[in-house]
């Protein structure tokens, strides 16, 4: 499996390095064979060899120089010219959200590949909160998987839990704290630090979106909400229409006044559907002891997801890092691998 990456960030490299250089503690990886082909960044230069690069000297590489200008396979074509004429099998889109861009260059990014008929993994979460039901539609026509596990709660299996063991059920809500980072700042103004260093902390954590104003204003959260809505209910959610709150020193102080009265202050990310209508929202809400969200600390998250038939189902996530994004990723490559062998052995069947 022949891969083109679009960023070199922290997810990219912890990627790369669980691919070799600790491949040996991920026994499982190993038969994943993928292999990268070319790596586009937006500031630190474009490598490509048709023939294949080698992980470990990527990361050797890019560390020593900041970026890949004077490596033996640096190339001057663009990230969109890679996309479209480059040889590869997968294209894993791991570069930044813009949400004043609408999800730009990554969806551009993702529809150029699904038109040219590849696979497509991503962890933005742009193309399928901006664009998810028109490059849904293209991949299922060029016959190519467009998978985005770590869009929302890093790797934990959400969209492949709803398409595997949901597939008799109809998703009738989504309820959730979406957003780790906010939660990890409400923690720390629960424990007496101002708004400004809490969100200093998160920071220094590497846990807060490139920009800030995205986890403070409730964009991360909504963005996350409507890739959770298309995804799952079929919507066609944008995120500018989801109410968002802001966390401001009004909330924080909230936060402080639950805390006396026994709650906890949330961020909570919900969908609710009315017939033909659904509305989503972002809010701050204070909930008790007996609330399974109260329990969600630092940078977890959790996701309630209510069905027709089935109780509601809770996926709950403590503290995930680098390593969990990465394995979503790791994960949806899988099974673009599995799927292309049990294709394979179908069509062998009949071919007898």
């Amino acid at each position: 499996m022949r891969l083109l990456l679009i960023g070199f960030g922290n997810v990219a490299r912890t990627l790369a390095e669980m691919l070799s250089v600790e491949k040996n503690n991920f026994p499982r990886l190993n038969r994943l064979q993928a292999i990268p082909v070319g790596i586009a960044t937006a500031a630190h230069g474009n490598v490509y060899n048709k023939n294949g690069l080698d992980w470990a000297e990527l990361l050797q590489y890019f560390g020593a120089h900041s970026g890949f200008q004077g490596h033996s396979s640096f190339t001057k074509n663009t990230t969109l010219q890679l996309i479209e004429y480059a040889d590869y099998d997968v294209l894993v889109e791991l570069s930044a959200l813009s949400v004043s861009e609408q999800g730009e260059p990554a969806v551009r990014h993702v529809r150029t590949a699904l038109q040219r008929g590849k696979q497509v993994v991503t962890a933005n979460k742009g193309p399928a909160a901006f664009a998810f039901r028109a490059l849904r539609e293209l991949a299922g026509a060029k016959g190519v998987r467009f998978l985005f596990e770590s869009a929302v709660m890093d790797g934990a299996p959400v969209f492949n839990l709803a398409r595997t063991a949901l597939r008799g059920a109809t998703i009738t809500g989504i309820r959730g704290i979406l957003n780790s980072t906010v939660n990890y700042i409400l923690q720390e103004i629960e424990q007496g630090e101002s708004l400004d260093t809490a969100l200093e902390k998160a920071k220094q954590r590497g846990i807060t979106e490139t920009d800030p104003s995205y986890d403070l204003h409730g964009w991360d959260a909504a963005v996350k909400l409507c890739v959770l809505g298309n995804a799952l209910l079929d919507k066609e959610l944008h995120p500018g229409n989801i109410r968002r709150e802001i966390l401001d020193e009004t909330v924080a102080a909230q936060a402080r006044q639950a805390l006396l009265r026994g709650m906890r202050l949330k961020q909570i990310a919900e969908i609710i559907p009315d017939g033909a209508l659904i509305t989503g929202k972002v809010f701050f809400s204070a909930v008790r002891p007996v609330d399974r969200f109260y329990s969600v600390s630092g940078s977890g998250s959790i996701l309630q997801i209510g069905t027709d038939v089935m109780a509601p189902i809770i996926i709950q996530q403590s503290d995930p890092n680098l390593y969990d994004t990465a394995y979503g990723v790791l994960n949806d490559l899988l099974e673009l691998r599995e799927n292309r062998i049990s294709r394979h052995l179908f069509y062998s069947e009949k071919l007898k």
